[in-house]
């Protein structure tokens, strides 16, 4: 990874996506958005088992 960049990791509770097709839309809407006071996003994961 670059030295010199930010990153930023939101993590969501299961209940505020109940439905993991609609939560992949929005978050490939959202990784299209470039500006220069957003945070690009550059990944994301669904249905991972956390413990």
């Amino acid at each position: 990874m670059d030295e010199d960049r930010w990153i930023a990791i939101k993590r969501f509770n299961k209940s505020a996506w109940p439905d993991p097709r609609q939560f992949l839309e929005e978050a490939r809407a959202v990784g299209q958005l470039r500006n220069e006071r957003l945070a690009n996003l550059i990944g994301c994961c669904c249905g991972a088992v956390e413990e």
